[in-house]
C-alpha cells in the first residue's frame, strides 16, 4: 500500500495530508517531503492523519523527530485530524502533546 502526501498553505502553516500507512516503508518518504518543507523557509506545518490507517515506530520516530527539531527554532510540528488508530497509538506513547 502506498502512501500519498498533498501539501497546502494556509497562511504561515504547509499542511501536509497523508493518506495510507506511515510504517517503515513510507517514513523515509515522509522523513524526506518534511525535510524539504522545512528546507525551503516553512517552519509551522501541520500533518493531516484522518487518511493514516496504520502507524508504527518508525513513523513516530519522524513526528518525533520533526518537532524536537522544529520546537528547536521556533517553529512547530503539529498533528491535526488524526484518525481514531493514529490517536490511539499516539496517547498510549504519551505523545498526545502532538496533536
Amino acid at each position: 500500500m502506498t502512501m500519498e502526501i498533498t501539501q497546502a498553505r494556509h497562511n504561515d502553516v504547509i499542511e501536509l495530508r497523508l493518506a495510507g500507512r506511515l510504517d517503515s516503508a513510507w517514513s523515509d518518504h515522509l522523513a524526506a517531503v518534511v525535510s524539504d518543507v522545512i528546507r525551503a523557509g516553512n517552519h509551522r506545518i501541520a500533518l493531516d492523519m484522518e487518511g493514516v490507517g496504520f502507524l508504527t515506530s518508525a513513523g513516530i520516530r519522524v513526528l518525533v523527530k520533526f518537532h524536537k527539531q522544529l520546537k528547536g527554532i521556533g517553529g512547530r510540528l503539529a498533528v491535526i485530524r488524526p484518525s481514531p488508530f493514529v490517536s490511539d497509538v499516539l496517547g498510549s506513547m504519551g505523545l498526545s502533546s502532538l496533536v
